[in-house]
């Protein structure tokens, strides 16, 4: 398969349809209830020990299951990052990370490690009690970075300024993050947002370059197999408008790509066997950028939530395109969204964090 460069292109203007003005607290309505939150404002329960948000906005979050415990961390812009439990939303850690970082969870030894990349530092892998740096990473020009799980182990998968993505084995004890294969791409300019999934076995990961910091902008998201080594299928996902929020899901066998741009555009990228170009479907609703993105199961049903800088959160069921439930609303936009178990979603909007509960059923 051939990539073709496209010339970088300036940054379009922002859409013009009406943005409502922000909601005073969090408003939810049935099935959905907040189990917990950290804004002051909420009718909702607090934190544990009535813990505060972060002092800036949160752009990144992730959780993940360490030694039964389902865990959420947090990083926002003051450059600290925090490991939450999700059940009650006790503060297990902090840690500075950097200004720019985006962060995944990892286990050693039954403890939690957070994983920091975006800040030109050698540093991967660090000890959220102690601070103190476990693991280094090769390349340090990582812009992002998720986690998932291969064979009953878990690997991490970054994406790069160099355009290339890649996949690191976590399982091992070295001082370093060793590469799970050779990196794939090499583009004109920086990757800047990846998901990644198991579908098939096979270790897939999505990737965009969104918007970078000479504000040019690029709509092409491309497929990666990291297992194998190479590009699976590449498809122009937004006609004038940056992609800042991907998603991979494994639906029935096959991966759907999601993508979320900056005119508010959720679309679905459904990947039909051999590579071909696939049909985008929209799936209506954001009145501004999207810029978090999740794949969840809600009553037993695979689905997709995407967050907003209108301040709302939706749900959709990824096999039938339709939104399930009430549109969630925010005092504040919602830069991150995160999957927990039971049914529950991690939702960072402005520098705050909730945990939302589905009543009914995970």
């Amino acid at each position: 398969m051939i990539f073709r460069r496209r010339r970088r292109r300036a940054l379009p203007p922002p859409p013009r349809a009406p943005i409502p003005a922000p909601v005073p607290a969090i408003e939810v309505a049935e099935p959905w209830a907040v189990e917990w939150t950290t804004d002051p404002a909420a009718d909702g329960p607090p934190a544990a020990g009535r813990a505060a948000g972060h002092r800036e906005p949160i752009g990144s979050v992730a959780t993940a299951v360490v030694d039964g415990r389902a865990l959420a961390v947090t990083a926002g812009g003051e450059g600290v990052a925090r490991v939450w439990e999700v059940d009650g939303g006790r503060v297990l850690g902090e840690l500075p990370v950097g200004r720019f970082d985006r962060v995944a969870l990892d286990t050693r030894n039954g403890a939690p490690v957070v994983l920091a990349v975006g800040d030109h530092r050698p540093e991967f892998a660090r000890d959220p009690a102690s601070g103190r740096c476990l693991r280094t990473l090769p390349a340090d020009d990582a812009t992002a970075v998720t986690t998932t799980v291969l064979d009953g182990r878990p690997v991490a998968v970054t994406c790069h300024e160099d355009g290339t993505v890649r996949g690191w084995e976590l399982t091992d004890a070295g001082p370093s993050a060793r590469p799970l294969g050779e990196p794939v791409g090499g583009r004109e300019y920086a990757l800047n947002a990846v998901a990644a999934a198991v579908v098939g076995g096979r270790l897939l990961a999505v990737s965009s370059s969104g918007m970078n910091v000479h504000q040019s902008w690029d709509g092409d998201v491309r497929l990666w197999d990291l297992t194998a080594g190479v590009p699976v299928a590449a498809f122009r996902a937004a006609a004038t408008s940056a992609v800042d929020a991907v998603a991979l899901a494994d639906l029935g066998g096959r991966p759907v790509v999601v993508t979320g741009d900056w005119q508010g555009a959720v679309r679905l990228w459904d990947l039909a066997p051999g590579g071909r170009r696939p049909d985008g479907a929209e799936l209506r609703g954001h009145t501004a950028g999207v810029w978090a993105l999740a794949v969840t199961t809600i009553g037993g049903r695979a689905a997709l939530a995407s967050g907003s800088d209108d301040g709302t959160v939706r749900v959709w069921d990824l096999a039938t395109h339709e939104q399930v439930g009430p549109v969630l609303r925010f005092p504040h936009p919602v830069r991150g969204l995160a999957a927990a178990p039971g049914g529950r979603l991690v939702v960072c909007f402005g520098p705050q964090v909730a945990v939302l509960a589905h009543r009914g059923g995970s």
